[in-house]
């Protein structure tokens, strides 16, 4: 084709074609590595903590060359994409972002005012109420091998002996958490009697000696000194409390925020 023997076409040519293997063969711009005085110090100040010394002048030069081995290595991995695929990396990554988070929404928070505090509070007044407590004592029947009918029997003739003012202290088996109880919930009570047994007693009349109430243990003749009704404290006595967990929940909600808020730079397909 006779253009392509133009002298001028055949000039550009050979420029393009210089300047392309210029481009090829010229190497990459260096990416700075640059240790500053902070992180020195730092790597120095490591050293010593786990050797007990100062590194001499030698070892500062080892630690230093030891550093930027493992930055160089760090930066190729990445550059070869080396941390993609990797489950451990995933993982890591995505803790430090956990962090990130955590550190942006910690950053974001501010001292609840009195009525917010007082709002939550009440929302959440079942989470503050103290319970019901009861005081009590009672009588107690061991099972032996007479077996269960016996162990009734037994517990009827020490109940009406005790509604006959004989002293409740010396009627009945030894028990070995006693024979009185005071201010205990029902999860109290159930963890020494089992839940049936603090059900029972919780619904007492005050003052009264109960029938013989079965227990992991045997059979009880109860009697309930004091119920003290369910309370909801004062914010003032709760307070601390209530600021720390409208706080944790002020952090949650900002995170949760923040999170939704990357996710709006994608797009996200499920199936």
């Amino acid at each position: 084709m006779w253009f392509l023997r133009a002298p001028l076409l055949q000039f550009f040519l050979v420029g393009a074609l210089l300047l392309f293997a210029h481009h090829l063969l010229q190497p990459s711009p260096r990416t700075r590595i640059r240790v500053s005085a902070e992180e020195k110090a730092g790597l120095l100040t490591d050293f010593g903590r786990r050797t007990g010394r100062a590194p001499s002048d030698s070892e500062q030069q080892q630690i230093v060359d030891a550093y930027l081995d493992s930055e160089v290595l760090y930066r190729e991995a990445l550059v070869r994409h080396l941390d993609r695929g990797d489950v451990i990396i995933r993982r890591r990554l995505i803790q430090k972002m956990d962090f990130v988070l955590d550190a942006l929404a910690n950053g974001q928070d501010a001292a609840p005012s009195e009525a917010e505090l007082e709002a939550y509070y009440q929302s959440h007044a079942e989470r503050y109420r103290q319970p019901a407590r009861v005081s009590l004592w009672h009588v107690f029947v061991a099972r032996d091998e007479k077996g269960e009918a016996a162990a009734v029997a037994r517990a009827e003739a020490l109940r009406l002996a005790a509604r006959s003012g004989a002293d409740p202290a010396k009627l009945g088996d030894p028990f070995v958490r006693g024979a009185r109880f005071v201010e205990q919930t029902e999860s109290e009570l159930a963890s020494v009697f089992g839940l049936p047994f603090a059900r029972a007693v919780f619904a007492l009349p005050v003052d009264t000696l109960s029938q013989p109430i079965a227990s992991s243990y045997g059979l009880h003749i109860v009697r309930t000194t004091a119920l003290l009704p369910a309370v909801l404290p004062p914010l003032s006595a709760m307070k601390a409390r209530v600021a720390q967990d409208l706080n944790d929940e002020l952090r949650r909600r900002t995170r949760l925020r923040l999170l939704r808020g990357l996710r709006q730079g994608y797009d996200i397909a499920v199936p």
